[in-house]
């Protein structure tokens, strides 16, 4: 299966809060590929709303994603376009 690893910048004012996290969440959904998204030490199952709220990643948080699956590179750029827009949030 393919794999793709790709490190991301917060950019928007807040860094991770519910409202970015739910966007990421269902964009995970949307794709049938894992992510896995790590801030740090911390590591979380990007389709897991709970999971991901531990990580707690103000604004220029380095993430680390980490997608595997036969969509994984289609779930890597949706991703990066939806934190580049910064969620739609500004």
């Amino acid at each position: 299966m393919p794999r793709v690893r790709r490190s991301v910048t917060l950019v928007n004012v807040q860094g991770l809060h519910a409202r970015p996290i739910s966007r990421i969440v269902e964009t995970a959904r949307r794709h049938r590929s894992s992510l896995a998204i790590s801030s740090g030490c911390v590591r979380a199952d990007g389709r897991n709303l709970l999971q991901m709220l531990t990580l707690a990643a103000p604004p220029g948080t380095v993430l680390e994603l980490d997608c595997e699956g036969d969509d994984a590179e289609e779930l890597v750029a949706a991703l990066e376009r939806l934190i580049a827009e910064r969620f739609g949030e500004e």
